[in-house]
């Protein structure tokens, strides 16, 4: 689960998602009060990996799917179970690797206090971006769900 978060946080912090409002990287860029120079290097960044980020995805949904097909078969095998559990641990290790090999390039770009941020979740990008204005009844509060009980804050 750790590694799932861990995984997930470049993707919400640089990724700018189609149905996102068009300037939503503009705001974090002016959050972090990146240079031009910056700008250009995270945009670099974020092709180099959104990629692998896709196909790792894909593989957790593919591999999600099988073990739904298995376990809805009348005889579901545990082995079968397991190695998907097995497969499934191998993709999350490695995206928690990639995760951190994109955090220590990111650390290479920005300053010391830029990264403090995006690493405290200080700025405006964190858990709940947006939320506060949409209402979230558990924006601040121990039982968010997206602060489930073996999650990093």
């Amino acid at each position: 689960m750790i590694a799932c978060v861990l995984t997930l946080l470049p993707a919400f912090a640089f990724s700018q998602k189609a149905s996102s409002p068009p300037d939503r990287q503009h705001r974090m860029w002016a959050d972090l009060e990146l240079n031009e120079e910056q700008k250009e290097k995270l945009k670099t960044l974020h092709v180099e990996t959104k990629t692998e980020r896709k196909s790792h995805f894909e593989a957790l949904r593919d591999l999600r799917t099988k073990i739904k097909d298995e376990l809805l078969k009348e005889q579901p095998s545990q082995s079968v179970l397991d190695d998907y559990a097995q497969k499934m641990g191998a993709l999350h290790q490695e995206m928690a690797r990639k995760q951190n090999q994109h955090m220590l390039k990111l650390k290479e770009v920005l300053t010391a206090e830029q990264f403090s941020k995006i690493v405290s979740k200080e700025w405006k990008g964190g858990k709940h971006a947006g939320m506060k204005k949409a209402g979230c009844e558990f924006v601040g509060k121990p039982d968010c769900p997206k602060g489930k009980p073996g999650m990093i804050e």
